[in-house]
């Protein structure tokens, strides 16, 4: 009987820790996406693009729906490049949202990749 105590308890204790490393994996990751967020808005560059293709992550963000864009950026400087971002967006903006709207992003110059939406045109 004690040692199928001792084995519940022990069960018990690894969920625990197990729970306490994904949520510190968690806010450590939307921290780094936070900051690199910040990062764009503040030094990115920005730019025109041309909506490809636009999905619903199935995520909610605040209460906000994630949406997966597929887009053509266009800088004023250098090739255009076609990226995905996912990114909440209000519902206001989701219905002006499709295949080939155009809209104002921003993206960090050393690492094109990373764009962050900012409005419509």
């Amino acid at each position: 009987m004690t040692l199928l105590f001792i084995e519940r308890e022990l069960g018990v204790t690894i969920i625990l820790i197990a729970l306490c490393i994904f949520t510190l994996v968690t806010s450590i990751i939307k921290k780094m996406e936070t900051k690199r967020h910040t990062k764009i808005l503040n030094h990115g560059v920005e730019s025109e693009a041309t909506v490809l293709a636009i999905g619903p992550t199935g995520s909610y963000i605040n209460n906000l729906p994630q949406l997966k864009v597929q887009m053509q950026v266009e800088p004023s400087k250098g090739r255009n490049f076609v990226t995905e971002v996912k990114q909440a967006v209000p519902q206001v903006d989701f219905n002006l949202l499709h295949s080939g709207t155009r809209i104002v992003v921003k993206y960090h110059p050393a690492h094109p990749k990373q764009v962050i939406l900012l409005r419509t045109i």
